[in-house]
């Protein structure tokens, strides 16, 4: 069978980065807040099971509580950490490496240096941003975008490049969009525009934050971040409720809404989003009625399996907002997923 990645010829080739599995192998594709949370607890329920946690990232950066890191409210060693302490602690085995390809029928996961064979698959790779929406195909404007003006909504140079942005700002309207349907971390636009006013102010910046939000009113948590908004940082920001963006033009820095068309010296536009790419590759994004792939993973609301492998689990931010279950995008969702998932593998590996 075919592999589903590009470059298919060349990975076949591939050895095996490791021994195929002498008992039970479940290999965990993400270390994000559900992939770390399967990982651990995996072993705590069987420590005999061995885990594979696979990372193309060399460190771990925490998306919950960045906001708070952009204004300086809390140090990076809060939220970045190594993989190997708690590789270490906890007893399962670390790869940092990409994943390039996954067959699922051959039960194989492919990075760059070779493939991993399991009996028990978990993709927990978090989202992706998707520019479509309002660049379609043109790759450049999404490049230009995307580097100029980042959503800073994927852990990396995203947060940094922000930091800087926000530091270094001095005079006009700084955006930031709220992305449309389901996204990362529901409160977090509205708690990011606090903590840029909060930048501003200290900096006595002569600018103010302007939050181009497509729903009818501030959700979640709106009454606090009105309050917020009128008591710490009146005059500073101004959200615009009701403003889906009909287009951007990133190089005259012009965002045309249902509200009105904007201007800004600078921005953090938020893209619309879908499940991370390992659920792309593996073949395992859900469908609508019309067939039409919806952007999200397709499994069970209670176990986390995947509907077309019941060797594949799906956790995190990959969720789908179809399933009928109140699963926000979220750290403390990815968490309780991954414990969940670990008790479900766990269970079934000893026959139960």
């Amino acid at each position: 069978s075919q592999p589903v990645f590009a470059a298919a010829e060349r990975v076949v080739k591939m050895e095996a980065l490791m021994p195929p599995p002498k008992g039970n192998r479940v290999v965990v594709c993400g270390g994000g807040w559900a992939g770390l949370t399967v990982a651990k607890y995996l072993k705590r329920e069987n420590p005999n099971i061995d885990v594979v946690l696979i990372e193309q990232r060399p460190n771990f950066f925490s998306c919950p509580i960045s906001n708070p890191w952009l204004a300086n409210l809390v140090n990076l060693d809060f939220i970045s950490h190594d993989y190997l302490q708690p590789a270490t602690k906890y007893g399962y085995r670390f790869v940092n490496d990409k994943v390039i390809g996954i067959e699922r029928d051959r039960k194989r996961v492919y990075t760059t240096r070779g493939f991993i064979e399991y009996n028990y698959l978990v993709l927990a790779p978090g989202i992706r941003y998707n520019y479509a929406p309002w660049f379609g195909d043109n790759a450049d404007l999404i490049r230009f975008t995307k580097m100029n003006f980042p959503p800073a909504y994927i852990p990396g140079s995203e947060h940094l490049a922000l930091k800087r942005k926000i530091w270094e700002f001095e005079e006009g309207d700084f955006i930031i969009t709220v992305p449309p349907g389901a996204y990362r971390c529901p409160p977090a636009p509205y708690e990011r525009a606090c903590m840029v006013a909060e930048v501003f102010k200290r900096n006595k910046a002569k600018g103010r934050v302007i939050l181009l939000d497509p729903k009818e009113d501030i959700a979640p948590k709106g009454p606090g971040f009105r309050m917020a908004y009128e008591q710490v940082y009146l005059g500073i920001v101004e959200v615009v409720t009701k403003a889906s963006i009909k287009e951007i033009d990133p190089v005259k820095k012009v965002i045309k809404t249902t509200a009105g068309d904007f201007k800004f010296a600078d921005a953090n536009i938020i893209p619309p989003q879908q499940a991370g790419e390992l659920v792309w590759m593996a073949d395992l994004i859900a469908k609508d009625k019309e067939g039409k792939p919806t952007g999200w993973a397709d499994q069970d609301p209670l176990t986390f399996q995947a509907k077309a492998d019941p060797n594949v689990f799906l956790v995190g931010d990959v969720i789908s907002p179809a399933l009928g279950v109140a699963y926000p995008k979220s750290g403390h969702m990815g968490n309780s997923q991954g414990k969940i998932v670990a008790k479900v593998i766990a269970s079934r590996i000893a026959g139960k």
